[in-house]
């Protein structure tokens, strides 16, 4: 139907995330995101043609909360146009065309949340908890051999519900120690990384927390070049955000990497307008 190649559109471009597709008064899911909702939230079957769960919108927040404490990431995808409006639209337009799924039969459809363990804004998916910490990791070249290796890293931290960010550069040894204490000190509910980037010993680290992280791979991470751009362009949109000593480790490339692929990052899940415009920014041990 129009309605179902418009989810897979949708859900193509968000595959790894469990999409909440509104449809009138409820929010459906559908083929296998039903079966993970149907599992973890209890939902009951709905038809029989397809895999299909779903619930009134107004169970949305407690629904999603449910997923991504699961560990699950969550795209909401509304209605961005009433049915009146899309009728006026499509007015004249005649037959729809096979595979047209914005002709006279569809309301027209955006995704407008994404929730991620690690970017809740919302008080009743946070639940009442403390600070929620996004991380974003990367990872220096080793400098020196044997016990005496330096490997240092990178790392940014959000915590988007009171739009604060730290960040740091911070050196490390061969048995990351270092980075071992910062984990168990923040404990961050997301470590957003780049594949190629990530040593594997870190990856066991993340794996192994007690308080695991959801984690969030990403298959590439912004230049050097690119990463010095975005900065600028923030500090020109924004001028006097940066305190001199935030400003000041953005000169390393590594820590300018970090700081722009959280940019990304947030604007990714939608975010961006809302969290860098005002952010607090501070330098990483302060936070520990």
């Amino acid at each position: 139907t129009p309605m179902l190649i418009q989810f897979w559109k949708l859900k193509s471009a968000h595959f790894d995330k469990i999409a909440l597709f509104k449809v009138g008064k409820f929010y459906e899911l559908f083929y296998y995101d039903a079966f993970i909702a149907q599992n973890i939230c209890g939902l009951k079957w709905m038809g029989e043609k397809r895999p299909h769960v779903g619930f009134p919108e107004m169970a949305k927040n407690n629904y999603a909360k449910m997923l991504v404490d699961a560990g699950y990431k969550v795209v909401v995808v509304e209605q961005v146009e009433r049915v009146a409006e899309q009728r006026e639209r499509t007015a004249g337009v005649g037959r729809q065309e096979k595979g047209n799924s914005t002709g006279p039969s569809c309301v027209e459809r955006d995704l407008c949340e994404v929730f991620t363990k690690g970017t809740l804004v919302d008080p009743e998916l946070l639940g009442g908890s403390g600070a929620r910490y996004m991380a974003f990791l990367h990872f220096e070249d080793q400098v020196g051999t044997g016990a005496s290796a330096q490997l240092p890293f990178a790392a940014c931290l959000v915590d988007a519900a009171t739009s604060q960010i730290f960040v740091g550069r911070i050196s490390d040894a061969p048995d990351r120690n270092a980075l071992r204490t910062l984990l168990a000190q923040v404990q961050p509910s997301e470590a957003v990384y780049t594949v190629a980037n990530l040593p594997a010993e870190v990856l066991t680290i993340l794996r192994r927390l007690p308080c695991r992280p959801q984690l969030s791979p990403l298959r590439a991470s912004p230049s050097a070049m690119a990463a010095r751009d975005r900065l600028s362009r923030y500090q020109r949109e924004h001028p006097g955000r940066l305190p001199e000593a935030v400003a000041g480790l953005l000169g390393t490339e590594s820590t300018a990497v970090a700081v722009a692929g959280a940019m990304e990052y947030l604007e990714g899940v939608l975010l961006g307008q809302r969290v860098l415009p005002f952010a607090i920014w501070d330098v990483l041990d302060r936070v520990c």
